[in-house]
């Protein structure tokens, strides 16, 4: 069981997410897409600041925070996993894209809200990329894709969800687009 565990936050390690992701990707390429399932890539902001500033020993506090976290905002089925570093990679099963887009935004704006490793007087934010499995894909695609969408996030200013279709990344997207008509209710997420 300690060899699919992270050391440090106790969630699944990455080896132990890319086996998870190769089966839920090979159940879906055998079910003619109805196993759709989502990743949601989970990047904490400005993480080595929290370090330089504080030190690592609250930096790994920040860490172990957001994983007890994730893992008590998931949904009953979720898998979280430390990618690395600061990053965490949540599996959503049976959840399509736009769902897995909303329930980032709600994660991201309860981390927000919350105390990590004891730095209440730290704003503590996080960028989250979301995509969904598609037919074709490969653990790799799926990774690569979310990856980007979290790239976006980080890129458009941190603090903020962004989910990407395999056509929107073969199409280009890199910049996110200015949206007039956005809502100012923070639990809706706008798809690009």
């Amino acid at each position: 069981l300690s060899a699919s565990r992270d050391a440090l936050t106790s969630v699944a390690n990455r080896g132990e997410l890319e086996t998870q992701l190769a089966m839920m990707t090979s159940e879906f390429s055998q079910s003619d897409g109805t196993a759709a399932f989502s990743v949601m890539f989970t990047d904490v902001d400005f993480f080595k600041s929290i370090n330089d500033t504080h030190g690592h020993t609250v930096g790994d506090r920040v860490l172990i925070d957001l994983a007890k976290h994730l893992q008590r905002e998931s949904c009953a089925g979720e898998r979280v996993a430390r990618y690395g570093g600061e990053e965490f990679f949540t599996l959503c099963p049976d959840t399509r894209l736009e769902q897995a887009a909303r329930r980032a935004e709600r994660l991201r704006v309860s981390i927000e809200r919350s105390s990590m490793g004891g730095l209440n007087e730290t704003s503590f934010t996080a960028s989250f990329g979301v995509a969904q499995a598609e037919p074709g894909d490969s653990v790799e695609s799926i990774l690569r894709r979310a990856d980007k969408a979290l790239y976006m996030a980080k890129e458009s200013g941190r603090n903020c969800t962004f989910s990407l279709t395999n056509e929107e990344l073969l199409a280009g997207v890199d910049q996110p687009e200015e949206d007039d008509d956005q809502s100012p209710d923070p639990f809706l997420f706008v798809n690009r």
